[in-house]
């Protein structure tokens, strides 16, 4: 059987992700998160920017990135409180979280990994990435979607 749910929006959604649990996050353009819960309710949570991209990190936790904002944010969904944020050296596209590292695009300067403080960054692959850029991994295995080249598998190990 498929539940079919009509999501209020603002924006345009711009991200998606699950939670382990099933639960349901949707990055909306308008600087919303919209949680879907498995039983049919939802809830959402404001913030004050734009959203590009949102990712899993745990049952109750998501990063997310704000674009053209240049930042990265971890946040609480049962708290509805941020934990931590970080600013980028140009617009923070695409974000993914594997095997404890937050992996993200950042325009013009490439693929870069941090732990989940938010501390450490580090340049993975670098290339002049444009806007819009999204990212994810599968195994050992990083994919990166972009909006002017096909989907391009890049052998990075996640690791590295």
């Amino acid at each position: 059987m498929t539940d079919l749910y009509n999501v209020e929006r603002k924006g345009d959604i711009t991200g998606c992700c699950v939670l382990p649990g099933g639960k349901i996050v949707l990055a909306d353009s308008s600087g919303e998160l919209i949680i879907q819960e498995v039983n049919g309710y939802s809830f959402t949570i404001h913030t004050n920017r734009g959203i590009f991209d949102v990712c899993a990190i745990d049952v109750n936790t998501v990063a997310f990135t704000n674009g053209m904002f240049r930042s990265l944010h971890i946040i609480d969904l049962k708290k509805n409180t941020v934990i931590k944020s970080t600013s980028s050296t140009n617009a923070c596209c695409g974000i993914t979280y594997r095997d404890g590292k937050i992996i993200f695009c950042v325009k013009d300067d490439g693929i870069c990994k941090m732990n989940r403080k938010l501390s450490n960054p580090k340049r993975i692959f670098e290339d002049k990435l444009p806007w819009g850029s999204y990212v994810t991994t599968f195994e050992d295995k990083i994919f990166l979607q972009t909006v002017k080249r096909e989907m391009l598998l890049l052998l990075i190990p996640i690791t590295k």
